[in-house]
């Protein structure tokens, strides 16, 4: 299971990955830790190489002026809490990303973080066409597709980060009474 980040979350913003084959969604948390705000997508294909280390210089680039206190992995675990292959190598490339920005690093479930990213699907009246291109009202065009596919990476891990958020102001949970402070 997601093991939370010990103490209170350090100085600076929080920032949050989610990590994918082609590309790395980036989220910010604001000064306060409240909002989690997608930043950027990094494409690992245009990365000079894909290690940890330049995946920390292309996160210090998106921060720019900002100081960041905690880095957040989404790691996508099974059902029943464990990790898997995947979830393992995530968390693996998340310390070494962490160690190389020399910061903490916390993990947040990740499930379902891509589905609640997407965007809405715009309404197009039956057999409408636009212009001189054919392409009906709404239709995507590849670079169009393309950016989107890159913004929900972005919205995935504003999700995360928002769970990881969420998580820290909740009051922690209450344990249940003893036998002996129940009254008869």
């Amino acid at each position: 299971m997601p093991d939370p980040h010990p103490g209170p979350v350090p100085p600076g913003r929080v920032i949050a990955i989610d990590h994918g084959d082609r590309w790395i969604g980036v989220a910010l948390s604001d000064d306060h830790h409240r909002l989690a705000l997608p930043n950027t997508t990094i494409d690992r294909r245009a990365l000079p190489q894909n290690t940890a280390a330049a995946i920390a210089q292309r996160l210090r680039e998106a921060l720019g002026q900002d100081h960041a206190g905690l880095l957040v992995v989404g790691v996508p675990y099974r059902r029943d809490g464990s990790e898997d292959a995947q979830a393992a190598g995530f968390r693996r490339l998340g310390q070494e990303v962490a160690a190389a920005l020399g910061l903490p690093m916390a993990v947040q479930e990740e499930r379902y973080s891509n589905t609640s990213a997407l965007p809405l699907p715009t309404a197009t009246p039956a057999g409408a066409r636009s212009g001189r291109s054919g392409r009906k009202p709404g239709a995507l065009t590849p670079a169009r597709r393309n950016r989107e596919r890159q913004q929900r990476h972005a919205g995935a891990a504003a999700t995360i980060l928002q769970r990881w958020l969420d998580a820290q102001l909740a009051p922690p949970p209450t344990p249940p009474p003893t036998d002996h402070e129940v009254d008869p």
